[in-house]
């Protein structure tokens, strides 16, 4: 895992559904590809997003006869904080558009 701080003043989604409150830090699981994105890959040559490292391994923890899952973001909430990012941009939006959608429009508001 690797550990990832926002330096933004309010909170921000990642590709992943992985949320990262204002200026705080999570550990981030899968780092090198979502690193790629190009609106996290924007965010961290503006300073957005910096990279620090983390203690935990990026590997999930087996345990026998259980199957552990990764638990979604609530659709609301990511849609909430998309479309808050996308009005600190200008650019207008509402809950009826799908987080997929959401997410094109912020990558195309922060490529303008």
């Amino acid at each position: 895992m690797t550990n990832v701080t926002n330096n933004y003043n309010r909170n921000l989604c990642l590709p992943n559904g992985d949320v990262i409150a204002a200026g705080g830090s999570a550990d981030i699981a899968g780092w090198d590809k979502l690193s790629k994105h190009k609106v996290v890959a924007k965010w961290l040559e503006s300073g957005v997003l910096s990279v620090g490292k983390s203690s935990k391994k990026d590997e999930p923890e087996v345990v026998e006869n259980v199957q552990i899952t990764e638990q979604q973001p609530d659709e609301d909430a990511q849609k909430e904080e998309l479309i808050s990012q996308l009005a600190e941009l200008g650019v207008k939006a509402d809950k009826r558009s799908s987080v997929e959608k959401l997410q094109e429009k912020l990558e195309e508001a922060l490529a303008n």
